[in-house]
This record gives C-alpha cells, structure tokens and sequence, in this order.
C-alpha cells in the first residue's frame, strides 16, 4: 500500500478544460460540382443567300432584341420586290375596271327586267342581258383573286428582302462573330452561324447527384456555391428541374440550378462547387472541434471513434 501511495502522489495533475455541450441547428447539405452556363444563348444564321453587304457589331457589344448586326446585297431581291408591287397595282387598277363594268351590267340588267315586265323587250333580250351580268360578276372575281395574289407576292418579296438585314433575335451580349464584308453566307448545307448572342443574366448550373439523395431533393431549395475565380466570394441559386429519370449507368439524377447574375460577374464555363441546402434539423447536440482529441470513423459501423 505505502508503494502504491508513493506512485500515485508521483503524478503530475492534469490541466483539463470543461465545455458546455449545448442544442444547436444543423444544416444538411447535398455537395455538388459543376460548370455553368447561359440559359439563354443563340447562334444567328442567315436564312437567305447572298454577300455580306455591311457589319455593325463586334464581339462584347451589348444588343437589344431587333439590333440589326449585319445586310446582305438585297439589290435583287429589291427589283423582285419593285415589281411585285408594279403587278399588285395593275391587279388593283383591272379590278377597279371589272368593278365598274360590274355596276353597268347590273343596271343595264334591272333596266331589262323593268321594260320586260312592260312588255318592251323580248325574253332573249333579258337572258342575254343577264348573261353580261353574270359574266362582269365572274370578270369581278377574277381580278379579286388576282389582286389577292399580287398581294401575297409583295407580301413575299417583302418578307424575303427583310431577311437580308440579319437581326439579333434576343437581349444579350455579341459571344461570337463569325463574318465579315464579302463573305458568302446561307450557302445550301453549309450553314454556320455568323453571330453567338449569349444572355449571361441568368445562368444554369447542371449537376449530377446520387440517388440516395433524391428524397432531399426539391425544386426551390437554395444553393450555395464558389468558384476559384472570385475566391472568398460566395453565390446563390435554387434547384429549378429534378429529372425524373434517374441514370442507370452511374444511378444518378441530373439537377439543374438557376442563377441570377444581373451584375453579369459569373460568366458560362466557370467550374464551381457549392452545396445545395436540403434542410435544417434542430435541437442537435453540438461539441466544439477543438475537444476532438483523436478520431477516426469505423468502416463497418460507420460510426465516429474518439
């Protein structure tokens, strides 16, 4: 005993710093990487064939729905057009004259059946009379359909030289430009595109997230998400679409986040990582980090050993 005595009062006290383990919220979090990438972009190709006449926009110029970004040589296209209201105005002037050969039929027709009731004129004389009506209302609705037609075709030459002025067809930013003055455009099969228009105002953030996690998953919920080139900046998201097939390669599902960007300052391409807040759970005890001495997690068990 008096040895035993000896080796105990032999070791040194021990310093030791007691915490408070208190009730704390809990965020759960679903870990995701990804690219971005425009929602809205188009590449702007030329539906008619012809040179290019004029360029008036460059890569990184702004541009509304509607900017003109180039023309074509419309000069043929302008002489089909010319003509084709020269037809629709002799359409119009043929129909002004069946018209009014219309209305003297017409007349002269009434004029017949009045001296025909008074016994003035023969019934040969009244059926030929209604034979020239009959054959002004037919002559009438011949010119109407031809003045018709020399409408549509200036409606056509129309529409066919407007496709000679090349328009952006969104708000958004000049990506890509591939033309110049002389160029051949809308050649049969080889139809690139002569413009990128790239609206960076809300972006898309696609990523792949295991099934286990698919009963987390909601559209609305936030994201979180960094990316190395704005270091210490963090951005915001929500889920917008859960695929509602589930990839039998690799048994994920694919999730796409919007990201509003009205400042512009993430541009498509960018990798990020983020995390995507699938909820909260309260009333968790919660330890400081610094009271893990050692630790270490089961494989087996799963379980956390300190």
């Amino acid at each position: 005993e008096e040895q035993s005595d000896k080796k105990d009062s032999a070791k040194p006290p021990v310093a030791v710093e007691v915490l408070q383990v208190s009730p704390g919220e809990l965020t759960e979090v679903i870990d995701v990487v990804g690219s971005l990438s425009p929602k809205f972009q188009t590449d702007v190709k030329s539906q008619m064939t012809g040179l290019v006449r004029e360029v008036y926009v460059t890569e990184c110029v702004s541009v509304r729905k509607g900017t003109i970004l180039a023309k074509l040589d419309a000069r043929e296209e302008d002489v089909v057009l010319q003509k084709a209201a020269a037809d629709r105005a002799a359409a119009g002037a043929n129909l002004l004259q069946a018209e009014a050969s219309g209305r003297r039929a017409e007349r002269e027709y009434r004029r017949a059946v009045n001296l025909k009731e008074a016994g003035l004129v023969t019934q040969q004389n009244l059926d030929d009379v209604m034979t020239a009506k009959e054959a002004a209302d037919a002559a009438i609705a011949s010119a109407k359909a031809q003045a018709n037609a020399a409408e549509k075709g200036v409606r056509y030459a129309g529409t066919r030289l407007s496709k000679m002025v090349i328009v952006s067809p969104m708000d958004g930013v000049v990506a890509d430009r591939d033309i110049n003055v002389g160029d051949l455009v809308g050649e049969m099969g080889v139809q690139k595109p002569l413009f990128r228009i790239v609206d960076n105002r809300l972006l898309d953030l696609t990523v792949n997230v295991a099934s286990r996690s698919l009963g987390k998953l909601r559209v609305g919920l936030p994201v979180i998400f960094a990316t190395d080139a704005f270091p210490g900046r963090i951005f915001e998201g929500k889920v917008a679409f859960i695929n509602p097939v589930v990839n039998d390669t690799d048994r994920t599902i694919q999730v796409r986040i919007e990201v509003p960007n009205q400042d512009q300052v993430l541009k498509g391409g960018l990798f990020v990582k983020g995390q995507i807040v699938s909820g909260t759970r309260k009333g968790v005890l919660q330890i400081p980090r610094s009271a893990l001495v050692n630790w270490d997690r089961n494989k087996n068990t799963g379980q956390v050993l300190i």
